[in-house]
């Protein structure tokens, strides 16, 4: 076009073509880019969320001998440490005689079925005497003091007779020490400590109680520590559900304590919380397959993340876990108080709990419903809350694994919404 018409198409309104051109060639430009931006976007969101659809299977994780077998205590404590001295990234802490001695004064104490002078007394010699049976409880976590923007607290062998919990950290411990590879689990491990994440792992809180199972194989069912206490009962509760807490029936399988915190491994699990600080809290339990929410001790409230919590775990549901049930734990099991997951959130300060059940038998389940807990046997339990040795010991472990690392990978990528 010649300058003129260029010029009387200006005069008249009239685009010209070199007008147009320019358009398209803008609109091209910004085509590209926004495909570029697209392309980058959907990688990096592959690379989020490979994780949770990727079903590679435990290839390489139980390589060793005899690893596909259940461990008594003191074969997962030497081993864990004999791993310390070769790769050290994940130190020990022992956490009982420190937090034995941890004073409690500015926690709230149940009065609901004493004065407070005598629950005073009351806790003072159930401490004096839980002295007597004190054990070391072991913990793993980062051996150097960097920053972390996630820290995760992961729980397991609260309770004896849900032995798998155990194994379940003892392996993910032997992870974290480049003891044992995974094709699927170590480099996610190694981009969630790239991106700050830094995981602790108590293996046995009920130490003493699997040790007296290794020993007499007929306690295969207690739950209880040693004392007779439920560790998952002895916590502080809120006001608002401290009723519902049972400190009066000692033959309860849930008996949780003349008074809370009586339990020198309540106090030294408190103490590590107090240590780490963390953002997250894992309890793993079995005899179910559920991400269970809080509260444990009543179903008309809710903490303040909750709708995130709920988010994230129907996430996992649909990609990782699609047999297991999500809710609050009060309203899919039962109403609770004392618990480790209600104290977390009420008391400790930390933003997001959940409770994870990573082991059920359906058909132990449906030959045994006929049956209370008391009336079980050991082997009936053993069925009930433990997978047996071998494959499905390794597919349970395995999976386990894998549902905690995905809940830890999708709390990470929301983690700027808890801080």
């Amino acid at each position: 076009m010649s300058s003129d018409n260029v010029k009387r198409a200006r005069e008249t309104n009239e685009p010209s073509s070199i007008d147009s051109d320019k358009k398209w060639i803008r609109v091209c430009i910004l085509a590209v880019i926004g495909l570029f931006l697209l392309v980058l976007l959907a990688s990096q969101l592959s690379e989020q969320y490979s994780f949770h659809t990727t079903r590679v299977r435990y290839p390489l994780i139980f390589r060793e001998s005899g690893e596909n077998r259940y461990h008594t205590i003191a074969d997962i404590e030497r081993k864990i440490r004999n791993d310390n001295f070769l790769n050290p990234f994940y130190c020990e802490h022992s956490i009982s005689h420190q937090t034995s001695k941890t004073t409690t004064k500015d926690v709230a104490w149940d009065h609901s079925t004493a004065d407070e002078e005598s629950t005073r007394r009351n806790k003072k010699d159930e401490q004096d005497q839980s002295q007597q049976y004190l054990r070391t409880i072991s913990a793993f976590g980062p051996c150097s003091d960097t920053e972390r923007t996630l820290r995760v607290l992961i729980v397991c062998g609260q309770h004896g007779r849900e032995r798998i919990t155990t194994e379940v950290c003892y392996h993910l411990v032997r992870l974290l020490q480049l003891q044992e590879q995974d094709p699927l689990f170590t480099p996610l491990l190694q981009r969630l400590s790239l991106r700050g994440v830094g995981l602790w792992l108590v293996p046995a809180m009920n130490t003493q109680i699997f040790e007296q199972m290794d020993e007499y194989p007929e306690y295969a069912c207690l739950r209880k520590n040693i004392r007779g206490v439920d560790l998952n009962r002895n916590f502080d509760s809120p006001s608002w559900c401290r009723k519902r807490v049972e400190r009066a029936d000692e033959n309860s399988v849930e008996f949780g304590g003349h008074a809370a915190h009586s339990e020198v491994e309540t106090l030294a699990l408190i103490g590590l919380m107090d240590r780490v600080q963390p953002h997250l809290l894992l309890n793993i339990h079995s005899g179910a397959r559920s991400i269970l929410l809080p509260y444990d001790c009543s179903v008309s409230r809710m903490p303040e993340h909750y709708s995130l919590m709920v988010r994230i775990a129907n996430s996992i549901r649909k990609h990782v876990c699609t047999d297991c049930t999500v809710g609050s734990s009060a309203l899919t099991l039962y109403e609770s108080a004392g618990t480790l997951m209600d104290y977390a959130l009420e008391f400790a300060g930390i933003p997001l709990a959940y409770t994870l059940e990573v082991y059920s038998d359906e058909k132990a389940e449906k030959k045994l419903r006929h049956k209370n807990e008391m009336q079980l046997n050991a082997d009936e339990c053993k069925r009930l809350f433990n997978p047996s040795e071998g494959t499905v010991y390794e597919e349970t472990v395995w999976e386990a694994i894998r549902l905690i690392l995905s809940l830890v990978e999708r709390v990470q990528y929301h983690a700027k919404n808890i801080n």
